[in-house]
């Protein structure tokens, strides 16, 4: 499952260039299940609404293997 999580922030430093990538939940606290998911918050500079951000996010992982939660907030926010 870390490899997982290695590649999915890897591939979101390289293609979405976010300011900040935030892990929370089980895989943060280490409670982690074969049913976990990832749960990120990542922190971009855009003038994209709510939406946009997870659309964009969500087709960029569309490839994923494991279940992701993310949360894509400005730094406004």
């Amino acid at each position: 499952m870390l490899k997982t999580l290695k590649e999915v922030t890897g591939r979101l430093i390289e293609y979405y260039a976010p300011e900040r990538i935030i892990l929370y939940g089980s895989h943060d606290t280490g409670g982690v299940t074969e049913e976990s998911d990832i749960d990120l918050i990542i922190v971009k500079d855009t003038e994209k609404r709510p939406i946009g951000r997870r659309i964009e996010v969500e087709r960029l992982l569309s490839d994923r293997l494991i279940p992701l939660d993310v949360i894509v907030y400005t730094p406004r926010r």
